[in-house]
C-alpha cells in the first residue's frame, strides 16, 4: 500500500482520476463493437474501428510526452479527458462505422494525452525510494476499470440502449479531469505556483545535478545514490530509482506532480538511450499481452472449456495483489529483479496455456500471467522514468506507452499467423520465449552494466 505521507493523497486522487478515464474508455469499448454489428458492420469493420482507437494513442503519444515535458502536466490532462469526453458523446451519435471509427480515434488521442502526462505526475510525487511501488500502486485503477466497465456498459446497453452509457462515459471522463486539475494534486500544483518559485532543495539533493552539468542530456552517467547522500523525501521533489539514484521531479514546487515551468528550449524528440532496454522489454511483453487480450477465449472455446470466463476474474484479482506489493522489489533491488521472474512467469502461463484442457490448467495460467502483467508492466515504466532526464519524463512515459502498445498490435497478427500456420501449442511456446528474450535484453544491456559498475543494484 501506499505509505501514509505528503505525497500520498495527491497519488490517490490521480489514481481515481485515472480509473474515472479508464471507465469511460472501457465502457465505450465494450459497446462500440456491438453497435458497428448492429449498423452492418462485419467482423472486419470492426477490428478496423478498433484499429482506428488504436492509431490514435500511437500516433499522440511522443507530442503528449513533449508537450508535457515543455508545458507541463495540467494542460495535457484537462486536454486527454476532455476529448474523451467530447469522443463518447459523438459516439452517441454516430450513425455509421466511418463516424465511430473516427470518434474512437478521438478517443484515442485522448486517453494517450491524459495517460502520457499522469505517470511522470505520479512518479514526481513518489517518495524517495519508492517509484515502482508507486507506479505499481498507481496501475491498479485501470484493472479495477477493466473489471467493472465493460460489464456496466453491456447491462446499461441491453436495459436503456446505448445513449445512457456514453453520458455514462462522458461524466466519468469530465470527473476524470476536474479531479486531476482541482483535487488534492491539482491544489498543491497552484499552492507551489502561488509561491512563485520551487521550493529550496538541501545541499545533498543539489548535488547530483550540480554533478551533470547544465547540459547533461542522453547517456550522460547520473550520480550514484552512494555519492549523492541521503536522498530527499516528496516534500524535495524526488524520486529515487536503485540504479541512478535520486532524480529531481520536474515539478516546480514540493512534489507537486502537475506544475512545471516551461523549459527554456524545447525538449528534443529522441528517446533516450538508456531506455532501449526496458522499452524492448515492454515491447516483447505486449506480444505476450496479445495472447492473452485476443486468444484466450478462442483457445478455451475451442477445447470446450467450461466457464472459462472465470479466467478473466482471477487474472483481474491477482494482478491486483500483486501489484499492490510487487513494487517494493524494484525499489530495493531493481527493475530487471520484477522483469526477469517475470517474464518467467509469463513463460511458465503460456507454455500451460498451449496445452490446457481443464478450467484448473486454464485459472493457473491466469494466475501466472497476473504475475508477469504484475511486475514487468510497472517496473519498464518506472525504469523509463527513472532512466530519462527530469526534464525528458514526459517522452520516457511516451515512450513506453508507444513500445508496450505497438508490441500489443503487432502480437495479435504475429500470434494469430502461427497458430493458423503451424500450432496453438507452438505458436504460445514462442509467444513465451520473445517476452523470455525481451527481459533478458533488459538484463543484460549496457545501461545495466553501466549501472552494476557504478556500485548501485543492477539493472535498475
Amino acid at each position: 500500500m501506499i505509505a501514509a505521507g505528503e505525497g500520498a493523497l495527491p497519488v490517490l486522487a490521480l489514481a481515481a482520476a485515472n480509473m474515472l478515464l479508464y471507465v469511460g474508455v472501457y465502457l465505450c469499448q465494450a459497446v462500440v463493437p456491438l453497435l458497428t454489428h448492429s449498423m452492418g458492420g462485419g467482423a472486419a469493420v470492426i477490428g478496423w474501428v478498433g484499429t482506428a482507437y488504436f492509431i490514435g494513442t500511437v500516433v499522440m503519444r511522443i507530442p503528449a510526452g513533449m508537450i508535457a515535458d515543455r508545458w507541463g502536466r495540467a494542460a495535457p490532462l484537462a486536454a486527454g479527458a476532455g476529448l474523451c469526453a467530447v469522443a463518447a458523446v459523438l459516439l452517441a451519435i454516430a450513425t455509421s462505422p466511418l463516424e465511430q471509427a473516427v470518434f474512437r480515434c478521438l478517443q484515442g488521442i485522448g486517453l494517450a494525452t491524459f495517460t502520457t502526462a499522469v505517470a511522470p505526475a505520479v512518479a514526481a510525487l513518489a517518495g524517495s525510494g519508492r517509484l515502482t511501488h508507486t507506479l505499481s500502486f498507481f496501475g491498479i485503477s485501470t484493472n479495477i476499470a477493466a473489471a467493472v466497465a465493460p460489464a456496466t456498459g453491456i447491462a446499461l446497453l441491453g436495459r436503456l440502449g446505448p445513449v445512457p452509457g456514453f453520458g455514462l462515459a462522458a461524466a466519468a471522463s469530465i470527473a476524470a479531469g476536474v479531479l486531476a486539475l482541482r483535487g488534492p494534486a491539482g491544489r498543491r500544483a497552484e499552492r507551489a505556483a502561488g509561491r512563485g518559485a520551487p521550493s529550496p532543495q538541501p545541499a545533498h539533493a543539489a548535488a547530483p545535478a550540480a554533478a551533470q552539468g547544465p547540459t547533461a542530456g542522453p547517456g550522460t552517467r547520473r550520480t550514484s545514490s552512494r555519492t549523492a547522500g541521503p536522498a530527499a523525501g516528496p516534500a524535495a521533489g524526488l524520486a529515487a530509482d536503485p540504479a541512478t539514484g535520486p532524480s529531481p521531479s520536474p515539478a516546480t514546487g514540493p512534489a507537486t506532480g502537475l506544475a512545471a515551468r516551461p523549459s527554456a528550449r524545447p525538449a528534443p524528440a529522441a528517446v533516450p538511450a538508456p531506455l532501449w532496454p526496458p522499452l524492448a522489454a515492454a515491447a516483447a511483453f505486449g506480444i505476450t499481452y496479445a495472447v492473452h487480450a485476443d486468444f484466450v477465449p478462442v483457445i478455451a472455446a475451442g477445447r470446450a472449456i467450461p466457464a472459462f470466463g472465470l479466467y478473466f476474474t482471477v487474472y483481474a484479482a491477482a494482478i491486483i495483489a500483486v501489484r499492490a506489493w510487487g513494487g517494493r522489489i524494484g525499489d530495493r533491488f531493481g527493475h530487471v529483479w520484477m522483469v526477469v521472474p517475470g517474464a518467467l512467469f509469463g513463460a511458465a502461463a503460456w507454455l500451460l496455456l498451449g496445452r490446457a484442457t481443464s478450467l484448473p490448467a486454464l485459472l493457473a495460467a491466469a494466475v501466472l500471467y497476473a504475475i508477469a502483467g504484475g511486475t514487468i508492466h510497472p517496473a519498464c515504466l518506472a525504469a523509463c522514468i527513472a532512466r530519462a532526464p527530469a526534464s525528458r519524463r514526459g517522452t520516457a512515459s511516451a515512450a513506453f506507452y508507444l513500445a508496450y502498445d505497438g508490441g500489443d498490435a503487432a502480437g495479435g497478427p504475429l500470434v494469430g499467423g502461427l497458430m493458423q500456420s503451424a500450432s496453438v501449442p507452438g505458436a504460445l511456446d514462442i509467444a513465451a520465449l520473445i517476452g523470455v528474450v525481451g527481459a533478458l535484453g533488459m538484463a543484460f544491456g549496457r545501461p545495466a552494466k553501466r549501472a552494476a559498475a557504478a556500485g548501485s543494484p543492477a539493472g535498475g
